[in-house]
């Protein structure tokens, strides 16, 4: 009767241990997710921080630009110093933006970033001076200073077209070979038009450069003759 009353009695422990079990069960999940929110805030405050970051670069990059010369969107005039029609583009081969020049003399206003294209896309072109940037910034700017020191504006080209002075031969001479040619032909309408020019730089500009400016006038005549009518 004895043993039979000790086992309808109190229940064994390991009945009620399942529940301190889960007890700590619960704090333990309890921390983990405390310290996984806390990992998540830093986490997003370093985000937040770092794209605070990216979003200053853009405005920074922009300061810097407007120092270094605060020329982007100023328009530039150029001018033609070719006696013939002049095709400048933004990139090689006239692609991109055209810029037309129809005479020598003839100007354009060009924005300083289609300026700096067009300076990328025909070195030889811009740096010959067969186009004439007048703004001495934006020569700077663009790298071409060394170059301008020996080019010359359309007030020195009207000069040297007449060809009277030993300066305008001087000058001639150390034109880049395309603007040579050019102002040859301007040259040799001027004789067809008997204006005054010294015949002894013709000669000196033949002997140095093989440029006959005589020959060219003669074929300017025999092209500008019209043919006899068959009728």
């Amino acid at each position: 009767m004895a043993e039979t009353k000790a086992k309808r009695g109190r229940p064994p422990k390991s009945a009620t241990a399942p529940k301190v079990e889960e007890k700590k069960t619960e704090n333990n999940q309890d921390e983990v997710i405390a310290k996984l929110m806390a990992q998540i805030e830093e986490q997003n405050k370093k985000m937040a921080e770092l794209q605070s970051q990216i979003n200053k670069q853009p405005q920074s990059t922009t300061i810097i630009q407007q120092t270094n010369n605060g020329l982007s969107g100023k328009k530039i005039k150029v001018v033609n110093l070719m006696h013939n029609p002049l095709n400048l583009s933004t990139e090689p081969n006239g692609m991109g933006r055209v810029f037309t020049f129809r005479e020598y003399g003839d100007s354009r206003l060009i924005k300083y970033d289609d300026l700096a294209d067009i300076v990328a896309a025909y070195p030889n072109t811009m740096e010959g001076g067969l186009a004439y940037i007048c703004d001495k910034e934006v020569v700077e700017s663009l790298g071409l200073a060394e170059e301008y020191e020996k080019l010359f504006d359309k007030t020195t080209m009207d000069k040297v077209v007449k060809l009277r002075e030993e300066s305008d031969l001087e000058l001639f001479l150390g034109m880049n070979k395309d603007l040579q040619e050019s102002t040859a032909r301007k040259i040799a309408e001027r004789l067809n038009a008997n204006e005054r020019v010294d015949y002894n730089y013709i000669n000196i500009i033949k002997e140095k450069t093989g440029i006959d400016i005589e020959a060219i006038a003669e074929s300017l005549k025999d092209f500008n003759k019209k043919p006899y009518d068959e009728e």
